[in-house]
């Protein structure tokens, strides 16, 4: 008897705390971050000379509308896409870029690298619906960026250049090849150079 009434005595408070942590469990599971932000933009950003990097959140009102229109002047959607338009020394108005490629897309992507494979080039990217007669609706215009250019810059001065050769050797320490050896020996190199430069007087200062 006294161990049954021990049982008895004690299961409410294991159901309490069994209840407890599902409803924990729910609250947990209940919590999930947004699809998107309710915006309608697309973001380009340059990664190297060759490569940039796009990201996006389209508006799914703005999307059906946009299908709506195309359907109703008796034109299909076939396709999303990326528009990347090289606008180097122009002022773009949608239609004058130096030249442009289509990137499709299928229907869950937020984010693409892009291979432009030119360096110091001006970009401008929309993304956007590419109908049946080959008609473009814009849903989104990116900023505009710049590729960097590929080697060593021609602003230098001729006290702070260096020969090519060790350029590209440093180059490749930090990593520039994808082989980097990690930045102890390019911080050496650095070191170095600007060791010679100070002993031969190579450095100068306005501050007397």
């Amino acid at each position: 008897m006294k161990l049954e009434k021990s049982y008895n005595s004690t299961m409410p408070q294991e159901a309490i705390k069994k209840e407890t942590v599902s409803l924990k469990i729910k609250e947990r599971k209940r919590f999930r971050f947004p699809p998107g932000y309710g915006d309608n933009k697309i973001v380009v950003l340059a990664r190297d000379p060759w490569w940039i990097f796009a990201y996006w959140e389209i508006d799914r009102d703005k999307e059906e509308e946009a299908i709506g229109r195309i359907r109703s002047s008796g034109d299909s959607p076939p396709k999303s896409i990326l528009r990347v338009y090289d606008v180097t020394n122009i002022n773009f108005n949608a239609k004058n870029a130096r030249s442009f490629l289509d990137i499709e897309l299928n229907g869950i992507a937020t984010d693409w690298y892009i291979n432009v494979n030119l360096p110091e080039r001006t970009w401008i990217v929309d993304i956007g619906i590419v109908t049946n007669k080959g008609d473009f609706h814009t849903l989104a215009r990116s900023n505009v960026i710049k590729t960097p250019r590929f080697g060593m810059s021609d602003q230098l001065d001729a006290e702070w250049m260096m020969p090519e050769e060790e350029y590209w050797k440093m180059f490749s320490l930090s990593g520039g090849f994808g082989v980097g050896k990690g930045s102890l020996e390019a911080r050496e190199m650095i070191k170095k150079r600007l060791e010679e430069q100070i002993t031969s007087g190579g450095m100068s200062s306005d501050i007397e």
